[in-house]
């Protein structure tokens, strides 16, 4: 684990090592316009649509999105895509640099703040929405960035948080696929069929265990009123790198994969009319989110 100079044991330090280390993953434009073409697209836009259920009285007129842990910045392209004024914040002065192309590339446009999540420079109440894929599970006291998301937040506005933590899941009983397509990989690669790709590495960076629960007794302490509790992402990623799942694979296989999906959602949605197929129970889903609105008497 890592310890930075604000004594709370997380990642903010080794995030960019991270990024380094993932340095073609982390190029990647999982931003889709139209149709998702791999499982990575495909995930972001569902996500996107179960966000846009939460957003309400946010998407007046100029309202102002924060992406803190933003990274690449894919989920905050589909907000700016929507008339947020969007802003991400990183660390890493790297990614941020990677984000702004993406958004160029797709004729989006968002501000880039390299500053950390747990002193962010905005005033109290700046932003209608805060949202997060995969940010909280690196804080072993997660409540340190949700009390300073708190603070930039509205009164009115909503956290979105997507936790990625440690846990069983859809994807943890479908790992056996992973292992045999990294086998299989592996054989290809020796004889040159495909190209090699080197192991990588994620010890630098602490996650945690935790459900929804911790979170969503955070938020309350603070004077939230919780609009969703579950799971999200009901099903496997598959790739032939076990370490790191969203690995992509060949284009065509990445397509089929999609389509594979897609019908597995209209089945979803068939059982479970009233909501997302995306979403889920949190025992089943790859991901756990929590939304959180913040009372307008705030």
């Amino acid at each position: 684990m890592h310890q930075d100079k604000t004594g709370v044991t997380g990642s903010i330090g080794a995030f960019d090592d991270s990024w380094k280390i993932r340095a073609h993953e982390a190029r990647q434009n999982y931003y889709a316009v139209g149709a998702p073409t791999n499982q990575i697209m495909m995930s972001f836009k569902n996500q996107w649509e179960v966000y846009r259920r939460f957003l309400g009285a946010a998407q007046a007129l100029g309202p102002r999105s924060l992406e803190p842990g933003s990274g690449r910045g894919s989920i905050s392209c589909y907000f700016a895509a929507a008339g947020f004024d969007a802003y991400l914040l990183d660390t890493s002065a790297e990614i941020l640099r990677v984000a702004e192309d993406i958004f160029r590339e797709n004729g989006l446009s968002a501000r880039f703040v390299c500053a950390d999540c747990l002193a962010m420079p905005f005033p109290d109440g700046f932003f209608d929405t805060v949202v997060h894929c995969g940010l909280l599970e690196h804080f072993e006291d997660y409540r340190a960035p949700l009390v300073e998301q708190w603070r930039v937040l509205k009164p009115g506005g909503v956290i979105i948080a997507t936790i990625v933590p440690e846990k069983r899941s859809v994807q943890t009983l479908f790992s056996f696929v992973n292992r045999g397509l990294a086998a299989v990989h592996r054989v290809l690669a020796r004889i040159g069929m495909v190209r090699s790709v080197g192991k990588e590495e994620k010890k630098s960076l602490y996650r945690s265990s935790h459900g929804s629960s911790p979170y969503v007794a955070a938020l309350t302490a603070l004077g939230a009123r919780i609009e969703y509790q579950g799971g999200i992402f009901p099903v496997p990623s598959f790739s032939y790198s076990p370490a790191f799942p969203f690995t992509l694979m060949p284009r065509p296989i990445e397509r089929a994969l999609v389509f594979l999906w897609s019908g597995v959602l209209v089945l979803r949605r068939l059982l479970w009319p009233r909501r997302h197929p995306w979403m889920c129970s949190e025992k089943w889903g790859q991901h756990v989110l929590v939304v959180a609105r913040k009372p307008l008497s705030v």
